[in-house]
C-alpha cells in the first residue's frame, strides 16, 4: 500500500511539472509572438531566430500538450464502437484501445529515433542548434504518451470508477 501511495505522489509531481512546463512554453511562445509582431510592424525589425523559436515552441506545445491530453483522457476519440456495444464492454474496450495506442506510440517513438539518426545532424538557420535537439521531443513525447497510457490501463484494471484526470 505504501508503494502505491509513493507512486501516486510521484505521478502527482510529474503531472504538476508537465502542466507547469506546458504553461511556461505557451507563455513564452505568446510573449515571443507579441514581441515579434511589435518589432516587425512598429520598428520594421525581424529576426530569423525568433521566428524559428516560435515554431519550435509551437511544436513543443503540441507534443507535450498531447501527453496532457492522454493524461486527462481528452485525446481524439471515436465513440461509435462504445455506443453500439453493451455498457459492460466499455472497460475492456478501453484497455484494448489503450494497448493499441501504446503499440502505435512506441512504434512512432522508434521510427522517430531512426529519423533523427538520418536527419538530425543539420543545423538550424536561426538558432544554430542541431535539428536532433528539436526532433528529440518526438520520441520523448511518444514514449511519455505510452507511459501515461500504461498508467491509464493500470487504473482501469484496478477498477477505479472515474480515472480521467489521474493519468487514467
Amino acid at each position: 500500500m505504501k508503494n502505491q501511495h509513493t507512486s501516486g505522489k510521484l505521478w502527482y509531481y510529474i503531472d504538476k511539472a508537465l502542466t507547469i512546463w506546458c504553461v511556461a512554453i505557451m507563455g513564452l511562445m505568446a510573449l515571443l509572438v507579441i514581441t515579434s509582431v511589435i518589432l516587425r510592424y512598429v520598428f520594421n525589425l525581424a529576426f530569423v531566430w525568433t521566428e524559428e523559436l516560435i515554431v519550435l515552441l509551437f511544436i513543443t506545445t503540441t507534443y507535450f500538450g498531447a501527453i496532457l491530453c492522454v493524461k486527462e483522457d481528452e485525446h481524439i476519440d471515436i465513440a461509435f464502437l462504445r455506443e453500439i456495444l453493451p455498457q459492460k464492454a466499455g472497460r475492456p474496450l478501453k484497455v484494448v484501445i489503450g494497448f493499441i495506442s501504446i503499440v502505435v506510440q512506441l512504434a512512432l517513438a522508434y521510427i522517430s529515433l531512426e529519423w533523427i539518426e538520418k536527419t538530425g545532424s543539420s543545423i538550424t538557420v536561426g538558432l544554430k542548434i542541431p535539428y536532433s535537439v528539436i526532433y528529440a521531443m518526438f520520441p520523448i513525447g511518444f514514449t511519455s504518451m505510452a507511459l501515461y497510457q500504461i498508467r491509464k490501463i493500470i487504473n482501469i484494471l484496478r477498477n477505479r470508477e472515474n480515472t480521467a484526470g489521474e493519468g487514467a
